[in-house]
């Protein structure tokens, strides 16, 4: 097994903007793996992301069912995510998933 936490984040019942996002467990010196459904902006990881850093953990890979990656896999990398793993759930005609700074998308269209 492995260690695991929940980290939950409040968002601003008016503007949707996420106001906090928190967790109770130290990461420092830990490999970190967040886990979720959906990227689709990537605002939500990326606060995540910069909390886990500044509490000082030592890697950050993100795993989601389904990248949609609205605003790019750019901002992710720059909040310091060092890999992205996900699926071509979303199709994307032709689109290069830029994921070549670390990560892998898993090709569902190969399976059904």
């Amino acid at each position: 097994g492995c260690d695991y936490f929940v980290a939950r984040k409040m968002r601003d019942v008016k503007t949707g903007d996420i106001i906090n996002t928190v967790f109770t467990d130290d990461v420092k010196n830990k490999d970190c793996l967040i886990c979720d459904d959906a990227v689709i902006g990537g605002r939500t990881f990326i606060e995540l992301a910069t909390k886990l850093l500044d509490s000082g953990a030592r890697t950050i890979h993100l795993a989601a069912s389904h990248g949609i990656f609205s605003r790019g896999l750019g901002p992710l990398y720059e909040a310091g995510i060092n890999s992205i793993w996900t699926t071509d759930s979303y199709y994307r005609d032709g689109e290069n998933m830029g994921l070549d700074r670390g990560g892998y998308v898993y090709s569902l269209c190969n399976e059904i």
